[in-house]
């Protein structure tokens, strides 16, 4: 801007506040209202590229002996400006940011633009901007850029025009990027949750965070007005981008052995090529940390510790919570059960009927979990009194059904829990066997059991969608009528969503067609009171002696800095649920 009307210098700091601050606040809105105009605009932005660097070009053919890589080396051996490469990565810091949002894009759209339209655009501009600077020199040097756009008049204006609107695409480009990443982070509980606003009714990966959309905008207005100069902003950015290709290179090596299973010699040879070209414009960019550097290195060191204690945080509260599970049985007791008998399918052999003899022991204390391990479960049916005295190899259990009388082990004055009607979903931060323990909590708080139980576990997977048929996973908690557990698989580009449409109502469909001819009664129940209960966590770390520094650091992060961030960031924060159908139960652990 300040090339083309050199009058309005002091007002570039200004304009790019006020750009940023509108771009930001429409956040709320979403982006899919004006969207469909970016991937033409880009193209647009593409082409003149394409126009401007051959056009440029044909005044110094003589530049395609660049692509001649000894010349560059042989420069910098003459030279040793070692330096200059900072300004070669700037090459590739700033376009880039059109493409900062590719997670919305599958692999071969990314592929074929970059190989085909992206790569080939940029090379042929920078080509025809050395061939400039080798014909004109001097002339072009102050800004190459706009120096080297050919024809004059109207077209130069139109580029300039599409130069600010491509660097307002970018910026949204950035921001939906950081919001996509936000999204991965929480799934993957590496920072805590945040409440989304989905913006989009047809895209469900268009979200806006609040609170980190108003601190992103109030830090980037802090840095444009502080920085002052594109200059210190170039450096600052250049060496987060060298710093990002160092682990995105790291990253990709790791994918190869761990999840594509290569051969070790072909990712220690792919990270030791691009791991040296990293590493050596990474090398020439921290050079620049006192110029502005400085502030990438410092945020990002400050997120990495954060993130590194977040999950260890949550990993501790998880494995606690799993550690205090306990069985269904050792909660309740089920007064005057129902016999029922079993008959085994697989033969009338003897050592068949020995084994179904060990196995029901096994059988009459399964938990959630545990019944797919017990061998040959699926050979077990349950058959009328006279099927069994005709069969010799049958064994008999016990099944509770809902008019059972329940009392509670471990609260010997409750004669017995009253069974109400209702719906009930309990959840649960960690998986495993054993029911939550925020049911324990409940049924000791309150004597009494919803007709219909649900243990809910979240598992988000690595992939970044679910199948809706895959989603939910139901099975019934064996012996005890009224009992479910449920996986819900979410992927990490996705929501948890627990409303009566996206959950409540297929999960409800998966135990009515499970009961069968009482699939009424649950459809019923859930529909006249349905009850997400969440269990609030608190863990209680002992400070232990006074020589045991690394037992005080422990307690203080668990019991004063992660207690009070949970306080702030509710597990139910960024969920999509109904908020008047839940209930908040404490839970205290002491470790």
């Amino acid at each position: 801007m300040a090339i083309a009307k050199p009058e309005l210098t002091q007002d570039i700091v200004p304009i790019s506040v006020a750009i940023l601050v509108v771009l930001f606040f429409g956040q709320h809105w979403g982006t899919n209202k004006i969207s469909f105009l970016f991937s033409p605009l880009v193209a647009i932005w593409m082409l003149l590229f394409l126009i401007i660097g051959i056009t440029n070009v044909l005044s110094y053919p003589g530049i395609f002996r660049a692509f001649d890589i000894s010349r560059a080396v042989l420069w910098f051996v003459r030279t040793g400006n070692y330096d200059a490469l900072g300004g070669v990565l700037l090459s590739i810091t700033g376009v880039e940011a059109l493409f900062a949002d590719l997670g919305y894009f599958s692999k071969n759209t990314i592929r074929c633009t970059f190989s085909f339209v992206v790569y080939p655009c940029l090379v042929i501009m920078y080509l025809g901007q050395g061939a400039k600077m080798i014909s004109e020199g001097d002339a072009v040097m102050g800004n190459v850029f706009y120096q080297t756009i050919p024809f004059g008049g109207g077209f130069y204006w139109f580029v300039f025009v599409m130069a600010i609107v491509v660097t307002i695409i970018a910026s949204q480009a950035m921001i939906s990027a950081t919001f996509a990443l936000l999204q991965q982070a929480i799934a993957m509980n590496v920072i805590p949750p945040i409440r989304v606003r989905h913006t989009s009714s047809n895209s469900f990966i268009q979200v806006c965070y609040d609170v980190p959309n108003w601190i992103m905008c109030l830090a980037v207005v802090g840095l444009v007005a502080g920085f002052g100069t594109s200059l210190n902003l170039t450096n600052a950015y250049g060496f987060a981008v060298a710093t990002v290709m160092i682990t995105t290179t790291l990253n990709v090596c790791t994918s190869m052995v761990v999840v594509e299973h290569y051969n070790l010699l072909i990712p220690i040879a792919f990270g030791g090529v691009f791991l040296f070209i990293d590493c050596i414009f990474w090398g020439a960019t921290f050079r620049k940390v006192p110029h502005g550097a400085w502030f990438p290195l410092a945020l990002g060191t400050v997120l990495l510790c954060f993130m590194i204690f977040w999950k260890w945080a949550r990993e501790t509260e998880v494995l606690a919570e799993r550690m205090n599970r306990t069985r269904l049985s050792s909660i309740l007791t089920i007064k005057n059960p129902t016999a029922q008998t079993f008959l085994l399918t697989e033969g009338p052999s003897k050592s068949q009927h020995e084994s179904s003899l060990e196995m029901a022991p096994q059988l009459s204390h399964a938990e959630p979990g545990e019944i797919e391990s017990i061998k040959d479960l699926d050979a077990i049916k349950p058959v009328s009194s006279k099927d069994s005295e005709l069969a010799p190899n049958t064994i008999a259990t016990q099944v509770f059904n809902f008019d059972s009388p329940i009392s509670i082990n471990f609260a010997p004055n409750y004669n017995q829990l009253v069974r109400v009607p209702g719906f009930a979903i309990f959840n649960s931060a960690a998986s495993g066997n054993g029911v939550p323990l925020v049911f324990k909590k409940f049924i000791r708080q309150c004597a009494s059991l919803p007709k219909y139980n649900v243990f809910l576990g979240v598992h988000f997977v690595t992939q970044p969608f679910v199948n809706p048929v895959e989603r939910l996973q139901v099975h019934p908690v064996p012996r005890y009528e009224g009992f479910f557990e449920c996986e819900y698989r979410v992927g990490y580009l996705q929501s948890l969503d627990l409303t009566w449409d996206g959950f409540v109502q297929p999960l409800v469909s998966q135990i009515a067609n499970i009961e069968g001819n009482n699939g009424n009664c649950v459809r019923q129940a859930a529909t006249n009171t349905t009850t997400l209960f969440l269990g609030d966590l608190m863990l209680n770390v002992s400070h232990g002696k006074r020589w045991q520094i690394k037992q005080h650091i422990k307690a203080f992060l668990l019991n004063e800095v992660y207690s009070r961030l949970k306080v702030i960031f509710g597990d139910g924060v960024s969920w999509n649920i109904q908020h008047d159908s839940i209930v908040r139960i404490g839970v205290w652990l002491d470790l």
